[in-house]
């Protein structure tokens, strides 16, 4: 029951907080957005480089149980 009502509260200051001080949550956003776009962009590459060696890998074991 208190979890709901400091969650209420909580809710309601995080709103009013917000629409008063909208222009510095826009500030945080547009200085946060080109970091994490970078961070996901670099994660992107890593994960398809891994990929390709994880393919290509696949493909050698998949000769060596063909060749026997």
């Amino acid at each position: 029951m208190i979890s709901i009502f400091l969650g209420s509260i909580s809710a309601i200051l995080g709103f009013v907080s917000l629409v008063v001080g909208w222009q510095y949550f826009l500030e945080v956003i547009y200085g946060t957005l080109p970091v994490s776009l970078f961070v996901a962009g670099v994660i992107a590459i890593i994960a398809g480089i891994a990929g390709l060696k994880d393919h290509k890998n696949s493909k050698k074991d998949e000769e060596k149980l063909n060749n026997g």
